[in-house]
Formats: C-alpha cells, structure tokens, sequence
C-alpha cells in the first residue's frame, strides 16, 4: 500500500489557499470592499447608501482547472500553485465584473451615474462627489469617490487633461477651490445628519 502523505497535502491545500486568497484581495477594486464570511443560506441582504433594504440571491462564480499526472511529474508542485493563480484570475475577472453590474444599477437607481464622454476628467469629478453622499471621519477628513473607468479611457482621459492643464496652468488651482467648497458643503450635511441621529438613538 502506497504512503497517503495527509498531512503534506493539507499543508499544500493550505498553502494554495492562501495563495489565492490574497491573490483576490490584490485586486484593485476587490480589495476595497468589505468582506463577510457566509457558510450557509441562499440569500443575502444589505441596506444601501439611500437607505433602502436590498435582498439577493448568491451568484455562484467558480473557475475549474485540471492537472494530468504526466505534467505533475514534469513540473511539479509549483504546477498547481500557477493553475491556482490563473485560476484566481479568471474568478477576479468575473467577480469584479459581478461587482460592476451591481454598482451599476444602484448608481442609477440613485441617479449618482456620471457620463464623463465630453468632460475633464476633473469636472466629472466634481460632479460626482457633488450628486452623492459623503461621509467624515473622526478627524473630519472627507470619504472621497473614486473612478472607476476603462484603463484604454483613463489613458485618453489623462492625456486630455494634461494638454488641457498645459494651456490652462490655473486649472488645478480652480478644482482645488470648487472641490473645498463642496466638500464644505457635504460636511454641514453630515454634520446635521450626525445630530438628527444622535438625537433619534
């Protein structure tokens, strides 16, 4: 009877597990959201930024790969530590793509969706922290928006609005001063939002 080696492959496991955990948590937008460990049900629910009860159903998102023992005996272990990670990187690609969607159709549902087609890449900006909620932390320090946009339209975008600031030198001073006004704006409204539930708890 052949040696099972238990042990040595749950370290393994264990090893490409973590390997592909903190693959996804690498992600640029992946990393950014909170994360719940759920180990039952078929549901999840959640209360969005508008204050509204949202309840889904749990998409199931795998991605599959297989090892032939010829190429095991070829490569080795590493074999399976590189179809772990391209395997990761399918799963990023369609959970990430999961995530949009849902951005999408609460930024619209919420009437926060930003056309930037036309714009600078700084007024689209402006816009976008002007139509949604912001929120401060202890120190009152803003919780900014980031963009999210195709990496082919942030080059374009990025090269417009260097050849804009190149004729228009005054132009970073000018959303510096529009963004301060905003956000000083947004601070008064979370300042009375802060009270109102202050006195309500």
């Amino acid at each position: 009877m052949l040696p099972d080696f238990t042990s040595t492959k749950k370290r393994l496991e264990n090893s490409i597990f973590s390997t592909v955990t903190n693959k996804v948590h690498d992600s640029p937008l992946l990393s950014q959201m909170p994360k719940k460990l759920r180990l039952e049900g078929k549901k999840h629910s959640f209360v969005n930024s508008t204050g509204e009860y949202v309840e889904r159903e749990y998409k199931k998102i795998e991605s599959k790969f297989s090892v032939e023992n010829e190429e095991v005996l070829e490569k080795g272990i590493l074999l399976l530590v590189e179809r772990s990670i391209q395997a990761t990187d399918e799963l990023n690609e369609k959970m990430t793509h999961g995530a949009l969607e849902e951005m999408e159709i609460a930024a619209t549902k919420a009437g926060n969706n930003i056309d930037a087609e036309g714009k600078l890449l700084t007024d689209a900006y402006l816009d976008a922290v002007e139509k949604i909620q912001v929120d401060f932390d202890d120190q009152g320090s803003p919780y900014l928006p980031s963009f999210l946009m195709h990496p082919s339209d942030v080059l374009r975008q990025e090269k417009r609005l260097d050849d804009y600031m190149y004729k228009n030198p005054k132009h970073e001073h000018e959303f510096n001063e529009k963004l301060d006004k905003i956000i000083e704006k947004k601070r008064k409204e979370w300042y009375d939002r802060e009270s109102n539930r202050k006195l309500v708890d």
